[in-house]
């Protein structure tokens, strides 16, 4: 009976290793790439109070009132919000959502980090104590 050249045993071993490895490096890719297209990726809103309505903090914005905020589905998202308006109180709530940002007086902050759900969908932002003046559309898509 003859041996097998111990070369191609250490050969075969090491295609073997390599192709375990490359599976792993495959898998893991996917993942990565699964989770970005799910909107994984974070997201920092700041959604300022002033002059009775809200404003995003952002150059692209561009100080719209209640703007429409759409994000992803999945995403985690932090909302920051901050209170610019002299003598009032704000707080942010995202009806069907669970989402309730505490109520700030003028110069406080307050921040939130939720995930967005799975499912998309069109959702009503407002503060509370302003319903009517102080509301706006947080898309889901």
């Amino acid at each position: 009976m003859r041996r097998p050249d111990s070369r191609k045993v250490w050969t075969v071993k090491r295609i073997g290793l390599l192709t375990a490895l490359m599976i792993v490096v495959v898998s893991a890719t996917g993942v990565v790439l699964a989770s970005m297209a799910q909107g994984a990726v974070s997201r920092e809103i700041t959604m300022v109070a002033k002059n009775m309505v809200f404003v995003i903090e952002s150059a692209e914005s561009s100080g719209r009132a209640n703007p429409t905020i759409t994000v992803n589905t999945g995403q985690k998202i932090t909302i920051v919000l901050r209170n610019d308006d002299a003598g009032m109180l704000h707080d942010l709530v995202i009806k069907g959502l669970d989402v309730r940002l505490e109520a700030v007086s003028c110069g406080e902050t307050t921040r939130l980090t939720f995930t967005a759900p799975r499912e998309p969908g069109e959702y009503v932002y407002l503060c509370s104590f302003h319903p009517r003046r102080m509301r706006g559309v947080f898309i889901v898509e």
